[in-house]
């Protein structure tokens, strides 16, 4: 692994349908092929009572040290019915480091704008020690 600052696209990601009465699917929005030795990288959305929530889930497999130096902020992207919809920060500004083989997860809920299909992406910026 070569050190220097990159921009970590998600590796997958996953779609609601929501609407007014019931959902009606789920399952799996995106899934990249071949992507970063660096970072194992999710973005998901799903349903929480009446809100949604979406979760980013990072692993470091580059076997260095990634450094966020201010602090972990995911950019997570939500899409309705195929558009960008809203973009939401996931962010921790305690988490300055991640270990080889370390975890972390993020989350954050939202308010559904009436029925459709919601999906998600998201990118993160890391420094590769």
């Amino acid at each position: 692994m070569t050190p220097g600052r990159y921009r970590e696209a998600a590796d997958g990601g996953s779609y609601i349908v929501y609407g007014d009465q019931r959902d009606s699917g789920a399952g799996l929005a995106t899934s990249e092929v071949g992507g970063s030795e660096r970072l194992r990288f999710v973005v998901n959305v799903a349903r929480d009572g009446d809100a949604g929530s979406l979760h980013a889930r990072l692993k470091n497999v580059s076997g260095r040290e990634i450094r966020f130096p201010q602090g972990l902020d995911v950019r997570a992207e939500v899409w309705r019915d195929g558009s960008p919809w809203r973009e939401i920060p996931l962010v921790d500004p305690q988490k300055l480091t991640l270990a080889p083989d370390e975890e972390v997860s993020l989350s954050e809920l939202f308010v559904f704008e009436g029925p459709g299909q919601y999906s998600s992406k998201g990118w993160v910026e890391i420094e590769l020690l």
